[in-house]
């Protein structure tokens, strides 16, 4: 006998309805039932069901307008739950990991040809996507408190930025190794003392301590980050876009200018040997022979100048690239091709070196005032991009000494699997797969000291050698140059807020819970799994439960399927 939860209550005075997995439970155990002589009258008073309800059933399943074998899957127990994973499954897919309207979810599920089985209206399945927006929001809930409590205490670093959605404002701050999204709010303001109050909203119940923010040199973050007594990074990205915003344009006239005159001499000297072969084939005009072997002369002349000209405007571009990658070499802790420590005054001179190359630049392409103010901008953020790297060699110092290990296993640490970890790390942050590849290399060869015979890693046991491996990438993530998580992220919304026209402010928790909790990478993890240390319940089996079966079409009386147009969605 079914329970009262199998039926839907009605209205007052009408009989309440049944739901629809009670119902196809019901009509399968007829089914088979009636296949041993049991008559309608008789499972009907057996299973308390009024018989009318039970020939509803089996008249809606004959009038379906489909395959007799796709129709008995669908109206089975089995083919109701693929029928129900599926479409929460479009729905959490193509509405919240994705960024496609409810219409294009309609439109999907009626050209996969599960229209005679699910209502494809607009307002069918708004309710879903409310219901779902309700279920992923309740998730977090039931899900963070118990996260919070098992994590381990942490100190992390925050990678922050706004960005601006139609008629609005938002704040969005990554913890990067994790790629967790801490912070994702709209705001109305973006002062230094909005920035603290958002953020300490959002760690409020986590076991963490912000010891640095990586950003932009934007006012308001700067006091932001001195408020939350962490260290500001410079983001990398900002200081070659300031130096590029001021020279890539200005040269690229210059070089344009000179492939322009070099194009013109050209064509000189080719005219004048033109005109001379033409006059020496004849026939000859009357007059004094013109002296074209001076006119080509000074043609070649012409020519090598504008030659030297155009020399010199792409020496400028490769000098400023040079220059720019050599700001990029610099700012790491460790020198990429040998593994060796980079202290404060060698980042300091090697950095000087490149802002000066760049300033020799601007005065032999005599470029404007604006120009030079631009490059004098990004140089003045070089003091602190080194003190960012003695503050990675400080704080590394400082985990390592916590631990109290023996000296020459903080050797270990400090000489090779810390320099090893950074540069693999930044292989796989490399833009090419030659760089990834020669990186990898170089931390191989790091690394190659720990198989010697004699050294103290042979002698460790696995399980500690994986603690100091562990400990050795811990510090390797300490050093945070970029804040691309955050742009990234910051394009996504760009994308759904286009897409949807407007981002609700429980849209968006969605779509944040989302990206925490089920966005996975490569090895299978989410960010919440990364950051917290605990595998969180999954997010897509918990919607499956929460959310009711997707309901029928409504249909009155015997009718074919309608098929949707496709441009109908747009």
């Amino acid at each position: 006998m079914l329970t009262q939860s199998s039926q839907i209550p009605g209205h007052s005075g009408k009989r309440p309805a049944w739901n629809r997995e009670a119902a196809t439970d019901l009509l399968r155990q007829y089914q088979a039932l009636q296949r041993r002589g049991w008559s309608q009258r008789q499972f009907a008073s057996d299973e308390e069901v009024p018989r009318t309800t039970l020939q509803h059933w089996i008249t809606r399943a004959e009038q379906i307008g489909a395959d007799p074998e796709v129709v008995a899957f669908f109206e089975s127990p089995a083919g109701l739950a693929f029928l129900h994973r599926l479409v929460t499954a479009a729905h959490f897919v193509m509405n919240n990991m994705g960024n496609c309207g409810i219409r294009l979810v309609a439109l999907m599920l009626g050209l996969a040809g599960v229209g005679p089985f699910v209502g494809l209206s607009y307002g069918t399945h708004q309710k879903m996507a409310t219901d779902m927006l309700e279920g992923i929001l309740q998730y977090e809930k039931e899900q963070r408190p118990q996260l919070a409590a098992q994590m381990p205490h942490k100190q992390i670093t925050v990678c922050e930025d706004e960005t601006f959605p139609a008629g609005g404002m938002c704040l969005v701050a990554v913890e990067p190794v994790s790629n967790f999204i801490v912070l994702e709010e709209y705001s109305d303001r973006r002062d230094a003392e909005t920035w603290n109050t958002k953020l300490q909203e959002a760690i409020r119940d986590l076991k963490v301590d912000i010891v640095q923010s990586t950003s932009d040199e934007a006012r308001a973050l700067l006091r932001h980050a001195k408020d939350q007594g962490a260290h500001h990074s410079p983001d990398l990205f900002h200081v070659l876009h300031e130096v590029n915003a001021a020279l890539v344009l200005p040269l690229q006239r210059r070089t344009a200018l000179a492939e322009e005159a070099h194009g013109k001499a050209l064509t000189k000297l080719n005219e004048e040997k033109r005109r001379h072969a033409a006059y020496e084939e004849g026939p000859r005009r009357r007059g004094r022979r013109p002296d074209f072997e001076k006119h080509i002369a000074a043609a070649h002349q012409n020519l090598e100048q504008a030659a030297d000209s155009l020399r010199v405007a792409h020496g400028w571009q490769d000098r400023r690239e040079n220059a720019m990658a050599g700001i990029s070499w610099s700012y790491h802790p460790y020198e990429l091709d040998t593994g060796l420590r980079r202290e404060s005054p060698q980042a300091q001179s090697e950095l000087d070196a490149q802002f000066e190359q760049l300033g020799r630049i601007v005065q032999e392409a005599g470029l404007s005032e604006k120009t030079r103010e631009g490059v004098d901008k990004a140089a003045r953020v070089a003091p602190q991009m080194v003190a960012t790297i003695a503050f990675f060699h400080n704080a590394v110092q400082r985990r390592i000494e916590a631990r109290e290990l023996p000296d020459e296993q903080e050797a270990l640490l400090y000489d090779i699997l810390v320099p090893a970890a950074y540069i693999a790390n930044a292989a796989n942050r490399a833009a090419t797969a030659e760089t990834a590849a020669r990186l990898r290399a170089v931390a191989n060869t790091i690394r190659a000291a720990l198989d010697d015979p004699g050294s103290l890693w042979v002698r460790m046991t696995p399980d500690h050698q994986g603690e100091l491996t562990a400990l050795a990438q811990e510090c390797a993530d300490l050093f945070q140059r970029s804040s691309s998580c955050t742009e990234g992220r910051n394009g996504r919304l760009a994308l759904w807020e286009h897409a949807l026209r407007h981002v609700s402010p429980e849209k968006l928790r969605a779509l944040t819970i989302t990206q925490n909790y089920a966005a996975t990478r490569s090895d299978g993890t989410t960010a919440a799994e990364r950051f917290f240390g605990v595998r969180p319940a999954d997010l897509f089996e918990y919607l499956v439960d929460k959310m009711a079966p997707p309901p029928r079409p409504r249909r009155r009386g015997i009718r074919t399927e309608k098929r949707r147009p496709v441009g109908g969605a747009f």
